[in-house]
């Protein structure tokens, strides 16, 4: 006998949680978002503040002894420093790679520009490359990201996003 099972939407979307949490996925996207924000804050913070910078930078609402774990496990890991006023600030070596990754992310942006100009002017004679380029970012990618990352999970978990809101606003 050769049945095939269909899982409803709801039951796979909790299946592939649960995967996810398993692997540790959750955790460790949260690991970041707390890196983040002490580095966007640009200055040391305790763990209420920190919870606090989380939720206001990106919704997310952590209980105090996740987020107690989590920076126990960083400072371990020597990626947070934990100073005798209890407040937390990055390592270093962390600061460094935070760094050293903006100037590779801003390379590539610039890499990319590059070839999109070079390709709007080779294919798209008499359009304002620079004008398309900078339409290009406000109307589709960037609001492109904004839909896709708030929606992450669906995403990772295979569910269809549909963007084409996005593709229309461009064109």
């Amino acid at each position: 006998m050769n049945s095939k099972i269909t899982l409803k939407p709801e039951l796979a979307s909790l299946v592939h949680h649960v995967k996810l949490h398993e692997t540790g996925w959750w955790n460790n996207a949260v690991k970041q978002l707390l890196l983040t924000a002490i580095w966007a804050s640009g200055k040391e913070m305790d763990s209420s503040e920190l919870a606090n910078e989380v939720e206001v930078l990106f919704g997310v609402s952590l209980k105090p002894e996740n987020i107690n774990l989590l920076v126990q496990d960083l400072c371990s890991n020597q990626i947070l420093v934990s100073l005798p006023s209890g407040s937390l600030k990055l390592s270093e070596k962390k600061i460094t790679e935070f760094d050293e990754d903006i100037k590779r992310s801003e390379i590539a942006d610039k890499s990319v520009k590059v070839l999109f100009i070079e390709t709007i002017n080779k294919y798209c004679v008499g359009i304002d490359s620079e004008k398309c380029w900078k339409s290009f970012n406000e109307k589709f990618l960037f609001p492109t990201v904004q839909q896709i990352g708030a929606r992450t999970y669906e995403f990772i978990s295979g569910k269809r996003i549909d963007l084409s809101r996005n593709a229309k606003r461009f064109v």
